[in-house]
């Protein structure tokens, strides 16, 4: 007994050949973008982090004991002024906090918001000790304290930037892209 190929039935097992090799091509676009994202913030805040810096120099604020540096549209351009330490508590919109010329571990949460400008879609998970952060996706439910510490894999299995203040004087940023 022979089957009669038709045209219709070559097509739609080309389709099905076709559909099954290019379904897991598909499938992972999700975990691209979520990659492309996290490396965008990472890039986003090293060059934030070395422009308040700079300004901080221009402004001869570099080793002030605090220090607010403008570094977004929602504040004056360029702005930069000293500040009592009492007074960092709540920075304004658009500026970070720097202590002698580095991130304030104290206040770097809302720093790191505040140089983001970030959507609803992205959260910042703060663990001690102070300066071990995580920004990640609303939806993600990694604890960010599972990655104390400045050493850590990039496979790991979490989907997140993951920033470290070795005491305020230096800032590690790195993504962790396993799970995403």
């Amino acid at each position: 007994m022979h089957v009669k190929c038709t045209r219709e039935v070559k097509v739609i097992v080309i389709l099905g050949i076709l559909a099954v090799t290019a379904a897991p091509k598909f499938m992972s676009l999700s975990g691209d973008a979520k990659i492309a994202t996290l490396r965008g913030i990472s890039g986003a805040l090293e060059s934030s982090l070395k422009l308040a810096y700079s300004k901080a120099v221009i402004h001869g604020l570099e080793k002030a004991g605090c220090a607010m540096i403008c570094v977004s549209g929602n504040c004056s351009e360029g702005q930069a002024y000293a500040c009592s330490n009492a007074g960092a508590s709540n920075l304004p919109d658009g500026y970070i906090l720097l202590k002698n010329g580095s991130l304030n571990s104290n206040s770097a949460q809302q720093s790191l918001m505040n140089i983001l400008d970030t959507d609803a879609s992205l959260k910042v998970q703060n663990c001690g000790p102070a300066g071990n952060l995580c920004i990640m996706f609303q939806d993600d439910t990694t604890s960010c304290c599972s990655f104390v510490g400045k050493s850590f894999s990039r496979d790991a299995n979490a989907c997140m930037v993951h920033t470290w203040l070795y005491g305020g004087e230096d800032v590690e940023i790195q993504t962790i892209e396993g799970g995403c």
